[in-house]
């Protein structure tokens, strides 16, 4: 008889619970808060671009994240915070940040989209926060300008750390903490099973530096009505287990990539006024030249004058409430550009205007001063006007030509369409 062997496989299976410790993102939970910057102040207006800066301290309240206890997995041991991030950014639908120009100081200000009222000149803006940094003392600053916020935030001033001692190993929900050191000091507070680390007031400061920046002088009130400007951000903070330089690290690396939240919304409204103001006599105004034959013009070429025409003087004047002379460096200057279907880049050159009429064509309107030398009419080209004390007065003349080559044909009623713009360069 043969004996049988079984041979049993047996599989052990080994059972229990382990906790793989690792950063742990804290969610902030206080709301977002507007801050509203109203400036209404007198400029000096003397010719040359225009700079305005102004200081203004809007208020501060705290930045708080919490976490529940499950998230720090049983431990008790020292964990290290990242450094507060703070981001900023301009309304995209306001502000041109690809548009720029140097202004004061020689600090990049971005372009006012079509906000503004009183003026057609282009008008820059800067918004610089106030950006505490976690260093030694807690009181190192700087303004930053709103795009750079996050830059500034992860230079190395702005690479602070924080270590706080965390037990959560008791159960039922029952957390301990206490903080340690660091290079800036929140407040930590561990109860009903949540971590909570709450940032001073400084670091959600609305101290802002706003600057406008406008290439050439104003001679009237400019106008910015209740609009949102930009906004900061904060990002939702990380700590990691440890208290060396590798958990700092750890936790600065992923409060990098976290989550933004809205910290403050910039609300932006400005009535800048120059102390020196000036508007033109008139806003409309209707120049008859008259009725003519188109025969008188053929033969004549683009630009010339029908035989026996006397061209028609037009005065436009552009008055101050100061003297000019004294007033503006640079005098006063005016130009000309034709509206819509009058103005034709190669007519304009040669200061025509083109006519719009029934049943006509190759008909327009040559614009030039008292010598009959040309005006260009694409407005590139500026004028001085007289003078008197705080009145100057743009003088041109006008007669129908042939707008092109061409001699013009048909009858009846015709129209140009053109502004005049006075500056102060």
């Amino acid at each position: 008889m043969k004996a049988k062997f079984f041979l049993l496989t047996l599989l052990f299976m080994f059972v229990g619970t382990s906790f793989a410790e690792s950063t742990v993102t804290l969610n902030r939970y206080d709301a977002a808060s507007n801050a509203e910057i109203i400036i209404n102040e007198a400029v000096r207006n003397i010719g040359g671009p225009l700079s305005a800066s102004f200081s203004m301290s809007l208020g501060a309240s705290p930045i708080s994240f919490r976490e529940r206890t499950p998230a720090f997995q049983n431990t008790n041991k020292r964990w290290s915070s990242a450094s507060p991030l703070i981001i900023g950014k301009y309304e995209g639908n306001v502000v041109n940040i690809y548009d720029t120009m140097p202004g004061q100081n020689g600090k990049v200000h971005y372009r006012l989209r079509n906000e503004v009222t009183g003026t057609t000149l282009p008008i820059y803006i800067r918004i610089e926060q106030k950006l505490f940094f976690p260093t030694n003392g807690n009181g190192v600053s700087q303004y930053v300008d709103l795009i750079d916020l996050q830059n500034k935030g992860l230079s190395g001033p702005g690479q602070g750390w924080y270590e706080i001692w965390i037990n959560a190993a008791k159960g039922n929900n029952v957390i301990e903490c206490a903080g340690g050191n660091g290079t800036y000091t929140p407040t930590v507070i561990c109860q009903n099973g949540n971590f909570i680390f709450s940032l001073s007031n400084e670091y959600n400061n609305r101290d802002v530096n706003v600057s406008f920046f406008m290439p050439k002088t104003p001679s009237s009130p400019i106008i910015i009505p209740r609009i949102m400007i930009g906004r900061s951000e904060v990002r939702n903070l990380c700590i990691s287990p440890g208290d060396g330089p590798d958990a700092y690290a750890a936790a600065n690396e992923c409060t990098k990539n976290a989550n933004p939240t809205d910290l403050i919304d910039y609300y932006l409204q400005v009535t800048l006024t120059p102390t020196t103001t000036c508007k033109a006599g008139e806003t409309t105004k209707t120049i008859d030249l008259g009725s003519l034959s188109v025969t008188k013009l053929a033969g004549k070429g683009q630009g010339g004058k029908p035989d026996g025409y006397t061209p028609v003087e037009t005065k436009i004047e552009f008055k101050c409430t100061g003297d000019m002379d004294s007033t503006f460096a640079n005098g006063v200057l005016w130009s000309m550009t034709g509206v819509g279907n009058s103005l034709s880049p190669s007519a304009a050159s040669n200061g025509i205007l083109l006519v719009q009429g029934t049943g006509i064509s190759s008909l327009g309107v040559k614009i030039t001063d008292v010598n009959g030398n040309l005006i260009k009419v694409d407005g590139s080209q500026h004028v001085k006007p007289s003078v008197d004390n705080n009145i100057a007065t743009a003088v041109f003349y006008a007669y129908p030509t042939p707008a092109t080559s061409t001699n013009p044909t048909g009858a009846g009623d015709y129209q140009a369409s053109a502004t005049l713009m006075f500056e102060i360069p």
